[in-house]
């Protein structure tokens, strides 16, 4: 079997579980929940990934709710 190169770049289109917790400063299972909330999980090689441009605009939906129900 070959070993998997461990790669690293500035901009991943896609984050395991473990990655998009440490992004977003919380537990692996809330990250989970989010990046299925936002409809970013996808399974590559039988690896779930999460979409980042996905979450991230998940999120920013999610704020501008937030802020809107704040100025009623």
């Amino acid at each position: 079997m070959n070993k998997r190169k461990e790669r690293t770049t500035d901009t991943p289109l896609y984050m395991n579980a473990e990655s998009l917790a440490a992004a977003l400063d919380c537990g692996r299972l809330t990250a989970d929940k989010i990046g299925k909330a936002a409809g970013a999980k996808v399974k590559i090689g039988g690896c779930a990934r999460y979409n980042v441009e996905t979450v991230k605009k998940y999120l920013h939906h999610m704020e501008m709710e937030q802020l809107l129900k704040g100025n009623k």
